[in-house]
């Protein structure tokens, strides 16, 4: 980005469009030459983004800076979601016809002289009408700055790489609503430069008959097929509010639902039949909490069935079915009365590695959940983990039945919310302020420093995700913590083991699960540890003793924890998996205790040591670390 800026910056806006004639902006082009076709481009991986106005003209008294004070010129931001849609004309001109780009950066603060501050660091850069604008989520999503009139223009194009500049200035709102005079927006200009990988997903004509409209990829032509997310948790309709639902309480424990979002960006409708059949997602709701460096998995809900999807167009341009699909690059939002579990099936139905009619879903003719009337079937919580404070984190996953088992790992999406006992609210507004396509547990790495998390794939199966963190304690103590999470394996998980040299002393062991409630079959009996054979092994019953044991299923999330007199080394875990199959057990690398080696310390001992030596002296803390890698199974 960097690089791509200062060329923005390093000589005249002609000086960008030299590589570029074949574009033309929405307002530059002769409005003669009609578009023949549409191209329509999903925001493939994080993009990135920049806003300068640093040559503004700013009233005086007023700074615009980061969150530690330092300028925010130019203000960097993450692309993270979205999709263009590109019209070309019969002279191969091609232009910027709608879209919607979600951007996500650190805060930067727009302060006035009497010290009122708004607070930017998510906008939604949108097309309305004829125009765009960048709505920020932390200011109600109202326009923060508009995109000048016919500035917006194309500056490259290519297979995987889509590049925009425009000119923006702030709203007139903003600067009405900081004492300043609307007409002294126009002061407040400056620069826009965008530039995001893509994947093309449609190439259609525009008038009859009129254009090439062969697909430029065999996306097109439906290769990829349904390829279902969310792209909204506990937020309505509009995407600007917060939709979560408090329903009361009975022996403890709290009652709540979350609104939903799905999003289809694959190249085929979705199968969303109403009834028994099986043929419509599954929706589970959960929640996770982090405090004092562990992340635990406190509440889960009963599954919502999917019925009749509406074509909504807040994901992309939807490709519009009726309510039995949901189109392509369309959106289906279930508000949180709906979500309400009370009426939902038990995630013990439900294969997430099935195909087909049935597959997945074994059977619909689900029985009701039972217990309670406040909280029966509902994401319920403890008042005590409540209570406990701490960070908590709001999760929404579907499973499908007609995806491909391989576009089955982005079915979950998760946001920051704050509890109290009868509430859950968003810490941060909007669309920006969910983490699209990520499961719940990499929030943990988002918010702890130095939390690895690794991708764990079962051959021809599902997924696990393995998080860990090794932290000092002090005086030659460490604690090791383990987040052991099923997304989507009906193998589900029966052990996890991690090696202990005989000379090592541990203490503290520790175990969390989430428990299952409301007439799920499921046994509740924390898994057992053992310590032997150069391992500790947290286990619970095999499948051949108890097919009902607490086994580690699909949508949950385990914790493994102790402490050690031995700083951390690579070590090889296990994990045991619960149904027949091969394999029968998955070993990854981890940090674990070193193992005593005696005499005079290794090379890569003193190294740690010295190491920890260094950060301790010169206070060095990381902030912000996100680790995340693909762990080889073997077999």
């Amino acid at each position: 980005m960097n690089d791509l800026w200062g060329r923005a910056r390093s000589g005249s806006a002609t000086a960008m469009f030299l590589g570029a004639v074949a574009f033309a902006s929405a307002a530059g082009h002769a409005t003669a030459d009609v578009a023949v076709h549409r191209e329509t481009y999903r925001v493939a991986g994080e993009g990135q983004a920049a806003i300068d106005i640093s040559d503004a003209e700013l009233p005086e008294g007023w700074s615009l800076s980061v969150q530690d004070g330092a300028m925010a010129n130019p203000m960097h931001y993450r692309v993270v979601h979205g999709y263009l849609e590109l019209s070309v004309d019969a002279a191969g001109a091609t232009s910027v016809s709608s879209g919607e780009l979600i951007l996500r950066g650190t805060p930067a603060v727009l302060a006035n002289a009497d010290g009122a501050s708004l607070s930017v660091a998510g906008l939604t850069m949108s097309s309305l009408g004829d125009g765009w604008s960048l709505d920020g989520d932390e200011w109600d999503a109202r326009t923060v700055f508009v995109v000048l009139p016919g500035s917006l223009r194309l500056t490259r194009i290519a297979d995987d790489r889509i590049e925009l500049e425009a000119g923006v200035a702030l709203a007139p709102a903003v600067v009405e609503a900081f004492g300043g005079r609307a007409e002294g927006a126009s002061l407040l200009r400056g620069s826009l430069l965008i530039s995001v990988p893509v994947d093309i997903t449609s190439r259609q004509a525009t008038n009859d008959g009129a254009g090439d409209t062969t697909p430029p990829t065999g996306e097109a032509e439906g290769v990829i097929g349904p390829d279902v997310t969310v792209s909204r948790v506990g937020l309505d309709g509009s995407s600007s509010n917060d939709d979560f639902w408090y329903y009361g309480t009975s022996g403890g424990i709290r009652a709540f639902s979350l609104a939903s979002t799905s999003c289809n960006i694959g190249d085929r409708a979705a199968e969303w039949v109403s009834g028994p059949a099986g043929n419509h997602p599954v929706i589970g709701q959960n929640m996770y909490r982090l405090l004092n460096g562990r992340f635990e998995h406190i509440g889960q809900s009963w599954l919502k069935h999917g019925f009749c999807a509406v074509s909504e167009f807040t994901c992309g341009p939807c490709q519009s079915t009726n309510c039995g699909t949901l189109g392509i690059n369309c959106a289906d939002t279930y508000w949180a009365t709906l979500n309400d579990g009370s009426n939902g099936g038990p995630k013990s139905r439900i294969n997430p590695q099935g195909l087909g009619n049935g597959g997945t879903h074994n059977n619909h003719s689900f029985p009701a959940p039972t217990g309670p009337g406040a909280i029966v079937g509902r994401l319920q919580i403890t008042d005590a983990d409540i209570n406990a404070g701490g960070q908590h984190f709001a999760e929404i996953q579907y499973i499908t039945h007609d995806e491909s088992l391989e576009l089955r790992h982005n079915n979950a999406s998760w946001r920051e919310v704050n509890m109290t006992l009868t509430s859950i609210s968003g810490v941060a507004a909007g669309q920006g302020s969910v983490q699209w396509q990520e499961p719940g547990i990499l929030a943990w790495a988002t918010n702890e420093p130095g939390v690895t998390i690794l991708n764990v794939d079962v051959p021809g199966e599902g997924r696990f995700h393995l998080g860990f963190n090794a932290t000092s304690l002090g005086g030659g103590m460490w604690h090791y913590e383990y987040a052991l999470h099923n997304m989507n394996s009906d193998r589900s998980g029966q052990s996890f083991s991690v090696p202990i040299d005989p000379a090592v002393t541990i203490s503290n062991v520790g175990f969390h699960d989430v428990d299952y409630h409301s007439g799920e079959p499921y046994s509740l009996t924390d898994w057992t540890p053992t310590q032997g054979g150069g391992a500790i092994t947290w286990a619970t019953e095999t499948e051949a003793q108890n097919p009902n044991a607490n086994a580690l299923r699909w949508g949950t999330l385990y914790n493994f924890r102790f402490d050690a007199d031995a700083p951390p080394a690579a070590v090889d875990a296990t994990i045991g998996l619960f149904k027949a199959g091969s394999p029968d057990s998955l070993v990854l690398t981890v940090d674990g205790p070193s193992p005593v080696t005696g005499g005079i310390p290794t090379v890569s001992e003193w190294g740690v040591v010295m190491i920890a030596l260094l950060l301790a002296a010169t206070g060095t803390i990381i902030f912000g670390l996100r680790r995340v890698r693909q762990a080889e199974p073997t077999q």
